[in-house]
Order: C-alpha cells, then sequence, then structure tokens
C-alpha cells in the first residue's frame, strides 16, 4: 500500500470519526445520560486511534532510523 494512499484511508478515517461524533452530540443533546455515554465511546474510539498513530509513527521512525545503517 503507497504512503499516499495510507494517508487518504486515515485522513478519510479521522473524519468520519469526528463527524460522527459530531451528529453524536446533535442528536444525544436532548439525552444528558445517552450523550454521556455516546461521548464516553467516541473517547474510547479516539484514544484508540492515537494509539495507532502512534505505533504507526514509531514504526516508521524505526524503519527509517535501521534504513539509513
Amino acid at each position: 500500500m503507497s504512503p499516499l494512499l495510507k494517508g487518504f484511508i486515515g485522513t478519510q478515517l479521522l473524519a468520519a470519526v469526528f463527524g460522527v461524533s459530531y451528529f453524536a452530540v446533535l442528536t444525544y443533546r436532548n439525552y444528558p445520560d445517552a450523550m454521556h455515554t455516546g461521548l464516553r465511546i467516541w473517547g474510547y474510539f479516539a484514544v484508540i486511534f492515537l494509539f495507532l498513530q502512534l505505533l504507526l509513527a514509531l514504526k516508521q521512525w524505526w524503519e527509517n532510523s535501521h534504513r539509513r545503517r
């Protein structure tokens, strides 16, 4: 998979996460309990996404540092 395609897919996933989060907040604004649960779920998704981004960045750094030798 090319880096351009990976970047495109990552951008689309990030946009989807923020888009769905925004609509979840709009939908659940009248239901505080549901909003609390929905925001907690999307918070977990955000943490998982950021953790994956960190792992990919570390993997890329590792490959680049070993390629120069």
